[in-house]
């Protein structure tokens, strides 16, 4: 039997039925979890959109329901930790960003509600409903410095009169110290780490914002955030800084694109370096691949990722982050650019399966057969390798267990 007709058979014998059935649970999680969220059902909300994240882990739509639930249900922390998430994926949207700064303010975190606030009037400046919150919360209120001022929320209907009873009859809380919150301590110790190194300063607040995006929703963002505002004279820093900015909402998409388009900024070491990597990866979703042009356009073996070379439809589903779709495009193509990168590019697809379809050991099978037939690539060989020796090592775990 031909090689490329046993990746057919395990395909469609493997992969396709359990891919129907997720979808098929996923769609109906996500017309339960709208029904309940027009009807304003926030618990059948929350149990619904679970059942739809447990299907679809990364659902935008889905995470931005459950977060207006948790809101709506007094959860504030867990609100505010998940449209953080949700504005660290799509940082330009104003629905978002508005989002977060009712769950901010319900939680009482006035300032950082007016941050969020103020980026959303910025990145909508036409809706007046992000303008008249912003006015709202920015009112001090008058011998109640540690009022707690109910939101307005804009994205239910809510009359007016009956929100203006809502603060009038709330008591007066007299503000009680407390103290620092996990984050606050994250970004103080970060922030010392910036006075004794100031020379790296960025790549600091860099890491930290990598590995704990909420540290950006915190109160206490402003003691790193002050320290983004001056350019950097160093083109690498310059590139990381300006990507924490785009990250926090104050850069707009667009700018930072063309600010990556320079020369000296696509001839950074966008293949190995773990920070510009990271980067690499937070823009392949929104259709922009960093890094140096390939010269040649019939051979795409240099070309900077390996996903910029998929197919025209392959690569629109892999940046609108439908792996499945990717997939199966990529599989059925009849032109290939060399053998050796298409099995590559199959193999990073079958493990981007691999956790959406949670940890399913088919997909790692299916990228191991991809990845042991372009390890020896002059290319791709070494990566190929590298990945091959860790799925390897996970399957042979699970053999044991």
């Amino acid at each position: 039997m031909r090689p490329g007709v046993l990746v057919i058979i395990l395909f469609f014998a493997s992969v396709l039925c359990p891919a129907f059935a997720t979808d098929a649970r996923a769609s109906v999680a996500l017309e339960k979890t709208r029904l309940a969220y027009q009807m304003q059902k926030w618990h059948e909300v929350t149990v619904a959109a679970g059942d739809l994240l447990a299907a679809s882990p990364e659902h935008l739509e889905g995470h931005f329901m459950l977060a207006l639930a948790e809101t709506r249900q007094g959860q504030h922390e867990a609100a505010i930790k998940r449209l953080t998430w949700l504005n660290y994926k799509v940082p330009a949207s104003a629905v978002y960003r508005h989002a977060l700064a009712e769950a901010l303010m319900a939680g009482g975190l006035r300032e950082q509600a007016i941050t969020q606030a103020q980026y959303a009037v910025q990145l909508a400046p036409e809706a007046a409903v992000y303008k008249d919150f912003l006015a709202k919360i920015s009112i001090v209120p008058e011998n109640a410095s540690g009022t707690v001022i109910e939101p307005v929320v804009a994205s239910m209907s809510v009359g007016a009169a009956t929100g203006s009873a809502a603060v009038a009859e709330r008591p007066e809380v007299s503000p009680v110290s407390s103290p620092p919150g996990k984050y606050e301590l994250i970004i103080r110790e970060a922030a010392e780490n910036c006075d004794n190194n100031s020379q790296n300063a960025i790549q600091i607040i860099f890491a930290v914002v990598v590995e704990k995006p909420e540290v950006m929703a915190d109160a206490s963002w402003p003691m790193l955030q002050k320290r983004l505002q001056n350019p950097a004279k160093d083109t690498y820093q310059e590139t990381i800084r300006q990507f924490l900015l785009w990250n926090a909402g104050e850069l707009d998409l667009d700018k930072y694109r063309r600010f990556i388009e320079r020369v000296a900024v696509r001839n950074l070491d966008w293949e190995k370096d773990s920070a510009l990597q990271t980067i690499s990866r937070y823009l392949a979703g929104y259709g922009i691949v960093p890094g140096k042009k390939s010269e040649r356009t019939d051979n795409t073996k240099e070309s900077s990722s390996w996903y910029a070379t998929l197919s025209d439809n392959a690569r629109e589903a892999f940046f609108d982050t439908r792996y499945d779709d990717a997939w199966a495009l990529h599989i059925s193509a009849t032109a290939r650019i060399s053998d050796e990168l298409w099995h590559y590019q199959a193999a990073r697809l079958a493990l981007e399966l691999w956790q959406l379809h949670n940890f399913r050991q088919e997909w790692l099978e299916v990228a191991r057969d991809h990845l042991q037939k372009c390890s020896g690539s002059l290319s791709w060989g070494e990566q190929a390798g590298i990945l091959l020796s860790e799925v390897n090592l996970i399957l042979d775990g699970s053999q044991k267990r």
